[in-house]
């Protein structure tokens, strides 16, 4: 069941490279390639956590988390625009080779929302 999760992550991430809309989230002053990959170290996302749209009219409201552990797929919730200090001791604990930002949920000042396509982030080791 969990890998079949997985696959279905993998499917929605690679629908989202089809994507037409030039919204993406920036991630410590970095911003992502055309398939929003970016690459980070644990030091960058222990000091800059948070997720910022190139949009400044828009905010991040939620997201999730998703990585593998072993064999396992595990995903966390997240409620405002930062990684938790849950999420990075996870990433440190598991350390894997990288992690998708993904149900990212966009809000306006005029209280409209929308989601936009997941983020691939690649550890630097």
């Amino acid at each position: 069941m969990k890998k079949a999760l997985l696959l279905f992550s993998i499917f929605i991430i690679s629908l989202a490279g089809f994507s037409q809309s030039d919204l993406v989230l920036n991630f410590c002053n970095n911003t992502p390639t055309k398939e929003n990959k970016i690459t980070l170290s644990i030091a960058q996302l222990t000091e800059c956590s948070d997720l910022i749209p190139n949009n400044k009219d828009l905010t991040v409201v939620s997201f999730s988390v998703a990585m593998m552990a072993g064999n396992d797929a595990l995903e966390i919730e997240v409620k405002g625009n930062k990684l938790t200090q849950k999420v990075i001791a996870t990433i440190k604990r598991i350390n894997p080779s990288k992690f998708y930002v993904e149900k990212i949920k966009l809000s306006s000042e005029k209280g409209t929302t929308q989601f936009i396509g997941a983020h691939t982030v690649i550890i630097k080791k």
